[in-house]
């Protein structure tokens, strides 16, 4: 079972479904390479790939999650993540979004607000609400923020805990990854997966660490069950094979039991649980 546990789609239909991004340079990915869920069925099929999770693209269309779960709906080969905005009553969104459009997750772009907003009364209530509805806690944070998602992991313990590409780790500095300490030191909260992504072999190859180092690395500290790996199309100007193809290089050291927990076992469960 291959699962990528992380596509954007964006509609060719600009009527029904308009852009809305925030300011970006343009012309932007979702302009130049972005693809329709028509263009990405396609490709999975071309590559083997059997389920993907279709992820809210703020940058295209910011809490506009529609787009998404239309898509979503298309297939059982497909559940989605939607966004909301923490800031304007996110508790009311993420029902909706979950009861009305059966959304497997809540994407909370914590970029966008203050690294300790996580661990405010506010946040706690939407947890607790993502606890309730029995859905994950999507989270793409920076470096900053990962004090505070260690924290609200652990005050959680019942909530799944999704991290978006590891956070952008700075994987420099040798071995033991010393300007990383924050994303390893997430390893102690049992019930946060990470997401390991094209961001994340971007970043390895930036620091001069191969790619299947930093996955052993990431699957020592963690255990193989908690990590899951992820595309990101089409953000990247890259092929879905080219994408693909750093995923088995990057698994290509693990035991054959752990190669298939990361291209798809931890994923199958977290979104797709009983199936």
């Amino acid at each position: 079972m291959l699962i990528d546990a992380q596509v954007h789609v964006v509609s060719p239909d600009r009527d029904r479904y308009p852009l809305d991004p925030p300011p970006v340079e343009r012309p932007a990915w979702f302009e130049q390479w972005g693809r329709s869920v028509e263009q990405l069925l396609a490709e999975m099929d071309g590559l083997g790939i059997d389920r993907t999770v279709l992820v809210q693209p703020y940058s295209a269309y910011r809490f506009d999650n529609r787009y998404t779960v239309d898509s979503a709906a298309r297939s059982p080969r497909f559940v989605c993540t939607c966004g909301v905005d923490a800031v304007d009553d996110p508790v009311k969104a993420a029902r909706y979004w979950v009861s009305e459009h059966a959304a497997r997750g809540i994407r909370l772009y914590l970029h966008l607000y203050d690294p300790e907003w996580l661990v405010t009364p506010e946040a706690d209530g939407l947890l607790d609400e993502l606890e309730t509805l029995g859905v994950v806690a999507q989270l793409l944070p920076r470096p900053v923020h990962l004090p505070s998602v260690l924290r609200a992991a652990k005050k959680h313990p019942g909530l799944a805990v999704l991290v978006d590409h590891c956070a952008y780790p700075d994987l420099s500095g040798g071995a033991g990854y010393p300007n990383a300490t924050g994303l390893f030191a997430l390893a102690e909260a049992g019930n946060i997966r990470l997401k390991l992504s094209s961001h994340v072999f971007g970043l390895a190859r930036e620091a001069g660490v191969a790619l299947s180092q930093i996955t052993e690395d990431l699957v020592r500290a963690f255990g193989a069950s908690r990590i899951m790996w992820a595309s990101d199309l089409t953000v990247q100007s890259r092929s879905y094979a080219e994408v693909f193809g750093d995923a088995e290089e990057a698994c290509g050291g693990l035991p054959d039991a752990e190669r298939a927990q990361v291209l798809g076992g931890t994923a199958e469960r977290m979104w797709w649980p009983g199936a």
